[in-house]
């Protein structure tokens, strides 16, 4: 028994194109699409976990001299007194506003939001 298929394109034509002949057109195309794809994963370097990690270590270690050069560049910037405390931390606090300033600041601050 031959099953015959009906090809959109030659509907028209009113041509019928046997089954197997699909198929092995089908089987044809298959094989060059894989093929295709075969040379292009040989043509691209695949990435593996070993190339992805040693990247993540290798940006890790750039960026850390970096930040180290960062730093030493902004010591050579500063004061002997930032230098020698460098790990010490002092709050500066901020001169209160006498009470007509602070009265202005809270009648702009209520007339500005309209």
């Amino acid at each position: 028994m031959r099953i015959f298929i009906i090809m959109d394109k030659r509907i028209e034509s009113g041509e019928i194109i046997p089954l197997e002949d699909v198929l092995s057109k089908f089987s044809k195309e298959t094989e060059n699409l894989i093929n295709t794809l075969d040379e292009e994963d040989r043509a691209k370097p695949s990435d593996t976990i070993d190339n992805v990690l040693n990247e993540k270590r290798g940006l890790i270690h750039s960026n850390n001299l970096k930040k180290e050069s960062f730093i030493n560049e902004m010591k050579s910037g500063l004061g002997e007194e930032v230098k020698n405390n460098a790990n010490k931390i002092r709050l500066v606090e901020k001169p209160k506003l006498n009470w007509f300033k602070r009265f202005s600041n809270t009648i702009k601050g209520i007339f500005t939001k309209f």
